[in-house]
Formats: C-alpha cells, sequence, structure tokens
C-alpha cells in the first residue's frame, strides 16, 4: 500500500463516485473509533470500473484512517487498541438486490484483508432488509471467524427515534439527525 497515494487515486476515481455520497465519513464512535457510513442503497453495481471501485474504496478507507485517534491506550472488547481501528457503518435502508454485486462485496473484503488486516473494529448493519440475509449467508463464509464476530445487525426501532443499540455505540452528539442524532 505504501507504493499507493492519494493523488495517484483521485485520477483514477470518476466524479460521479466520489459526488453520489453512497461512501462517507461520519464521525467517531464513543471509543473515539472513525466511523465510515456506507448508503447501501446508492450503490448502483457495474457503473464504474472495478479498478476505479478499489481506488475509491482505498481513498476512502486511507481518509477514514487518517482520522484515527492513535491513541492505544483504551482497550475495545478483543483486545485491539481502539485508536488503531474504526467502524463501519452499513445503512441497508432502501436497500434492494438491484444494489448487489457479490464480485465487488469480494474485492473490497480482499482489500481490507490484504492492506487493513485489523483495522476493523465493528461493523454495523443497519436496517438491513430480509433479502440482504441470504448475500450474508453467501459473504459471510468469506469473512474469518475473528471478522464475523465483530459485525452486529440493528434495527430501527421507530422512524425518528435512534436505536438503542446504535446509542450504545454512536453517541448522539456524533449521530446523524437522520438516525436521530444531533450531527
Amino acid at each position: 500500500r505504501t507504493q499507493r497515494r492519494i493523488e495517484g487515486f483521485l485520477t483514477r476515481v470518476p466524479t460521479p463516485l466520489l459526488e453520489e455520497g453512497c461512501f462517507r465519513w461520519s464521525g467517531h464512535d464513543r471509543l473515539h473509533r472513525p466511523v465510515l457510513r456506507i448508503n447501501g442503497c446508492l450503490w448502483q453495481p457495474g457503473r464504474f470500473e472495478p479498478e476505479e471501485e478499489e481506488a475509491f474504496a482505498t481513498l476512502m478507507l486511507d481518509y477514514v484512517e487518517e482520522q484515527l485517534p492513535g491513541s492505544p491506550c483504551e482497550e475495545y472488547r478483543d483486545g485491539t487498541p481502539s485508536g488503531e481501528n474504526w467502524v463501519v457503518f452499513f445503512d441497508m435502508t432502501g436497500w434492494t438486490r438491484a444494489n448487489s454485486d457479490i464480485a465487488t462485496i469480494k474485492r473490497l473484503i480482499g482489500l481490507m484483508v490484504n492492506h487493513y488486516p485489523e483495522r476493523l473494529g465493528i461493523a454495523l448493519i443497519y436496517n438491513a432488509p430480509f433479502l440482504f440475509n441470504a448475500l450474508w449467508m453467501v459473504v459471510g463464509p468469506f469473512l474469518e471467524a475473528r471478522t464475523r464476530a465483530k459485525v452486529r445487525f440493528l434495527r430501527r426501532s421507530s422512524p425518528g427515534a435512534p436505536s438503542a443499540d446504535l446509542t450504545d455505540i454512536i453517541a448522539m452528539e456524533e449521530l446523524d439527525e437522520e438516525y436521530g442524532g444531533y450531527h
């Protein structure tokens, strides 16, 4: 990864991919880990070349990595210092089969495993529709048991109200308004 630089990625990432808002940095969790929010309903499989998608994912992950507090004093449950990992928050509201692409998911998993090992603190799958469970049954086995243990499924309790499980992880001040927070 040291050979890859952000400037090179920017030349390979199409502007619409940067603007559509599918991936964005979304503050910090209660352990001060940066949160990368992914809106599953905005993803359009096949719209971009695999190299462009990988360049964009690397650009976003490098940005999130820059937000790490670098404080290894606070330990997370699994023993990984909280200052060395991040949260990925997948908002699956409105997600349909048209937003899924197994090939892209496998490439992104490979990218994470090969270039960002053990950076995942927790993955929050929020408001996943029933169809997503079938996809999880396909994707889950590609993940190591340690990684699968970091995945939590959360549901919205009611429109406009935050999920209690979500606010246990992300403070109301850091949680975006659309999830019932103040940010």
